[in-house]
């Protein structure tokens, strides 16, 4: 044990990944986001908020070798990917809604852009889809895999100006692949 305390080489067990994210800063390395079920495919409530599933993050370094997230970097990811605060977590918790608030701020018309989380049962495997809803209500079908943000440096904090943020997703009825760029107005 270091003096920052034990530093995990792998991701934790039995996560289930909801989205990948990636930047054009560094973009080999890549955010995960994931969260955690039960036995019965619910979610688990975060041990800090029991009122709330487990939604965590972890770094896939040049796509593959696996870090965890410093807690100052989760702290700023958790102001533009928050669970709606309105969302309080049941025993059998099946979906929760998930805040895209960096949306929202390079698109006005996009302030109620939410991801829908959902865990099911299929063939006695737990899984985890992530759905968007959104004011264009374009996405219906589609499972989120990606989310890819530009952004360039700024002299005046936060020190980053969002381009845009490109969404990609699957019909898993037909396997048909969609992706769609929201830019900054």
């Amino acid at each position: 044990m270091s003096f920052f305390g034990s530093i995990a080489q792998e991701p934790p067990p039995l996560h289930y990944p909801i989205v990948k994210f990636e930047k054009n800063e560094n973009p080999e390395n890549i955010l995960i986001v994931y969260t955690l079920l039960d036995e019965a495919c619910h979610f688990k409530s975060d041990p800090k908020k029991s009122t709330l599933p487990v939604l965590d993050f972890y770094w896939l370094m040049n796509g593959s070798k696996y870090k965890r997230t410093h807690s100052l970097i989760k702290y700023n990811i958790r102001k533009k990917l928050q669970i709606d605060p309105q969302f309080k977590m049941t025993k059998i918790s099946d979906s929760f809604p998930v805040m895209l608030n960096e949306l929202s701020e390079i698109n006005k018309d996009f302030k109620n852009s939410k991801l829908i989380v959902n865990a099911k049962k299929i063939l006695e495997k737990c899984t985890v889809t992530a759905t968007l809803e959104n004011n264009e209500n374009d996405w219906d079908g589609f499972n989120i895999e990606r989310i890819f943000s530009e952004s360039k440096k700024t002299f005046i904090p936060p020190f980053r100006k969002i381009l845009s943020i490109r969404i990609d997703g699957i019909n898993p009825k037909n396997e048909n692949r969609k992706s769609k760029t929201y830019v900054a107005k």
